[in-house]
């Protein structure tokens, strides 16, 4: 399993105003300390319910980067 994490490429978005910011810190921490490949990003002055939005444009990078595109 390790192995696994170890090459798990993993983006853990959150908003500066999100009520989830701690955990998802934590959360990249963990997956950091675990050896996965892991990004943390917080969107300046955005809140819970529109991360996704905020996102999505780095979601689909990682994506591609994963896709080696």
């Amino acid at each position: 399993k390790a192995d696994a994490v170890a090459r798990l490429p993993a983006l853990v978005g959150v908003g500066e105003k999100d009520f989830a910011r701690p955990a998802a810190k934590r959360a990249a921490d963990a997956l950091a300390a675990a050896g996965a490949k892991a990004t943390f990003r917080e969107y300046p002055g955005v809140e819970h319910t529109v991360v996704v939005r905020a996102a999505v444009a780095d979601v689909f990078a990682l994506f591609d980067r994963v896709a080696g595109r």
